[in-house]
């Protein structure tokens, strides 16, 4: 009770300091929360968002300084155009079938196997091997010099000189893989032998390389030297062709190494004949394998090919035979890069499991008292991260450790290879046979063969890498998630797209087999289809087979309509849908959508500033202040809570508390979803109620039967934009304003009432009240919809 005083008047006691403190408690009480772990959540999708955009530039670096090192170590632009050149002349110039100076033939003429030996004796040996200079048609003039000399080191043609640039390394090799000897399936009363040949259509590239050693039957190969004089040359050429007969009937010594038993070189059994030999273009220094590859099928067909692959001697120079700089400064910056990465992921290791590591043994929690803290849980919690935690990290581990995994394997490689290729060199050097210059060749071939797939993994994974270090950008996200979404929904595609795919090549097969190559086989069938789908093969030659012209037209037309019409046009209307969803949920219901690039580079630069000047604290400093929050049972978080509880520790002891703009504007934004949420359910909520009442009130009689079209057709609204709620906001808002018309309709008790309400419907107050809603804000009801269960209105709706 208060004291009274001598005057009559009322001392004030100290009570009142103890119910004003009472009252502010009591407001600090009403002071609006958010929860906790939805502030964490907010949190890190910032610091993801932050982290990935801070990490695109270098993802794109990693890739350009990948590209930049692949560009100039293989340089492809300067090797293919001198392997063009090989193949061009071996095409074009060496050719047989003469007439006076004409040739009329050339390698893709060689049908049969004199037109083989036609083709190596005056094609082939000729082109290669030219001791002297060579004049224009024509010009029969004597006392012409054999060699010209365009300086001390300049003679023309030069001595194993090919393409005035090029020199052969030691000689022809010929080589042949004999197939084995099968049953025949008709049997015949001649003497007829049958071999296990293959119907090849058309043979892949591979057919017409050599095979391992152990799976080669009976493999015969012969070396021409090209030191020797052409007439040499020609001479046991003839011998491998006649298999030494006019050699023993000019009582010579035969120069067919394995042809002494009287049989030609060239065997009926012959599946594969190969002819290669070593260039090394010395202005480059890019040696070169030259291999002419012939297929003999079962049918008697001969196909040819010219193959040539090429590795570099001196992959760190130039062609000036300098220093290759570009390629020392590309390679400096990818590896530093790939370190970059190394880094990082060890550091997120490291994070997760803590400074235990780094502590000596006598400070660590013993495992009986804390089994959780002891060393020995450390890796068990550093493997664990790799398989635990948000989608987004794991993915990211799992990337930057595939990253890892293909840059060692691409840096070992290349020490290999570049091992490999020194190896031929210094074979050639030191003046060894050709048979070990070529084997060397091959086996660095082989190495380099090796190195193209690693790189090719390595461009997959950088790039995989840098699609989702953009998936953390609200606006570069829209095609990833675009795809991640849709993915489902393409796969029961491509099932589709198959089964329809295979049928027509089966088709095809069937109808098409014997008159285009496209369709002889069934694997054939179905590359003849995708070429019909992207407009490769011209339907003329469906049109002009066999058959006739009516199942050509039928076939392509059906085809067309059904595969390139309906169901590309399917594939690209579900992908542009989910492109659709994506945006409008990346959108969140507002006008401005996702968040830019650049606005969100600007927004990291104020927070780095705000953090330099002391203004602001760091967003992982705060999210890990929330989370000691909420482990301590704090599961609401207010703007005075965060003042009071978030603070970072400098290094000289002194604590930065969070600064109160920054606490507002954080808490306003976690606000802000918060509600939105609470928005989403609370509609959801009232839309069903509405429809439940709508679906199980009373019937409309038959008087108020004209009421009922404009009913169905909002409530079949309803049901549509409710089943999207979570898909596009925007849809919210309009069944909003659909629920705003549907509660204006009368209660079942009152549509007894009908005809008098249409009596009144057109009246001028009804007029006006309908404009009045038309025009009203979209979440201002006035007449809530009413309870499932009593039929009243719901007030919480």
């Amino acid at each position: 009770m208060p004291k009274v005083a001598k005057g009559g008047v009322l001392t004030p006691q100290p009570q009142a300091k103890t119910v004003e403190a009472g009252r502010s408690q009591q407001s600090q009480s009403k002071e609006p929360t958010v929860p906790s772990a939805l502030f964490i959540k907010h949190l890190d999708k910032e610091l993801h968002e932050e982290d990935s955009c801070k990490r695109l530039p270098l993802a794109a670096i990693l890739v350009f300084a990948f590209i930049s090192v692949l560009s100039l170590t293989v340089r492809n632009w300067e090797a293919f155009e001198i392997e063009q050149a090989f193949i061009f002349d071996i095409e074009e110039n060496a050719n047989f079938a003469f007439s006076s100076f004409m040739g009329h033939k050339d390698l893709h003429d060689v049908n049969n196997i004199a037109d083989f030996w036609s083709w190596m004796r005056l094609g082939l040996v000729p082109l290669l091997v030219q001791p002297k200079h060579v004049f224009s048609e024509g010009n029969l003039r004597t006392g012409l010099p054999p060699v010209f000399s365009y300086g001390p080191n300049a003679p023309l043609p030069a001595e194993r000189g090919y393409l005035m640039h090029s020199e052969l390394i030691g000689g022809l090799r010929m080589t042949q893989v004999l197939s084995e000897q099968s049953t025949c399936r008709v049997q015949s009363a001649l003497p007829w032998f049958c071999f296990a040949r293959k119907y090849a259509p058309r043979p892949f590239a591979s057919d017409f390389f050599p095979v391992a050693e152990d799976d080669r039957h009976g493999e015969k190969e012969e070396w021409l030297s090209i030191d020797s004089p052409v007439p040499d040359l020609e001479v046991q050429l003839l011998d491998m062709e006649d298999g030494c007969l006019s050699a023993n009937n000019e009582g010579r010594n035969c120069l067919c190494s394995v042809c002494r038993s009287g049989q030609p070189w060239l065997d009926p059994r012959a599946e594969k004949v190969q002819v290669s030999f070593l260039v090394t273009h010395r202005s480059s220094g890019l040696w070169s394998l030259v291999t002419v590859g012939f297929v003999f099928t079962a049918a008697g067909r001969i196909w040819k090919k010219v193959d040539v692959r090429s590795q570099w001697a001196y992959p760190y120079q130039d062609l000036e035979g300098n220093l290759n700089g570009g390629l020392i400064v590309a390679q400096i910056v990818w590896l530093g890069l790939i370190v970059e990465v190394v880094v990082y992921l060890v550091l997120g290791l490291r994070r997760v499991t803590g400074k235990l590591v780094m502590k000596p043994a006598e400070q660590l929690p013993s495992e009986k008292d804390h089994p959780l803290q002891s060393r020995s849980s450390v890796a068990a919690e550093a493997l664990s991260n790799l398989v635990m935690g948000s989608p987004n990290k794991v993915a990211r581990k799992w990337i930057d450790g595939a990253v890892l995994v293909t840059a060692g394997g691409q840096t070992l490689q290349w020490a290999v290879l570049v091992g490999s290729i020194g190896r031929v060199s210094d074979a050639y050097a030191a003046g060894e046979p050709p048979r070990a210059i070529f084997r060397a060749m091959e086996d660095t071939l082989g190495t380099d063969r090796w190195m193209m797939y690693w790189n090719a993994l390595h461009i997959v994974v950088l790039f995989a890498r840098v699609l989702h270090v953009m998936s953390g950008q609200p606006r570069l996200a829209i095609v990833s998630n675009t795809f991640s979404k849709s993915i489902v929904d393409i796969i029961h595609f491509c099932v589709v797209f198959l089964m329809i795919t295979i049928l027509f090549g089966a088709l095809g097969y069937v109808l098409f087999g014997r008159d285009v190559d496209q369709f002889s086989s069934p694997g054939e069938s179905l590359w003849g289809c995708m070429s019909l789908l992207f407009g490769e093969l011209e339907w003329s030659v469906l049109v002009e087979a066999r058959g006739g012209r009516f199942q050509g037209i039928a076939f392509v037309l059906a085809f067309t309509m059904l595969v390139s019409l309906v169901l590309i046009n399917m594939l690209l209307a579900v992908i542009i849908d989910t492109y659709c969803e994506v945006k409008a949920e990346l959108a969140g219901g507002g006008g401005a959508g996702p968040e830019t690039l650049w606005s969100q580079s600007a927004e990291i630069y104020d927070r780095w500033r705000g953090r330099v000047r002391g203004e602001r604290l760091g967003l992982s400093d705060v999210r890990d202040s929330v989370r000691a929050l909420l482990e301590q049972g704090q599961d609401e978080i207010s703007v005075s809570l965060l003042e009071r509880e978030v603070f970072v520790t400098k290094k000289n002891g002194e604590k930065q508390y969070i600064s109160e703009s920054q606490a507002k504007r954080l808490f306003g934004v976690v606000r802000g979803i918060a509600s939105a949420g609470k928005a989403d359910d609370h509609s959801e909520q009232c839309a069903e109620s509405l429809l439940h009442h709508l679906h199980g009130g009373a019937h409309v009689s038959d008087s108020n039967q004209e009421l009922r079209p404009d009913i169905s057709s909002l409530e079949a609204q309803v049901a549509e934009l409710t089943t999207a709620l979570h898909e596009d906001r925007e849809r919210l808002m309009r069944m909003e304003s659909l629920l705003e018309q549907l509660a204006s309709f009368p209660s079942p008790s009152a549509r007894e009432a009908a005809p008098t309400q249409r009596q009144a419907h057109n009246s001028p107050r009804a007029v006006a009240r309908r404009r009045e809603l038309q025009h009203r804000p979209l979440h201002a009801h006035t007449n809530p919809p009413r309870s499932v269960t009593t039929g009243a209105f719901c007030s919480n709706c």
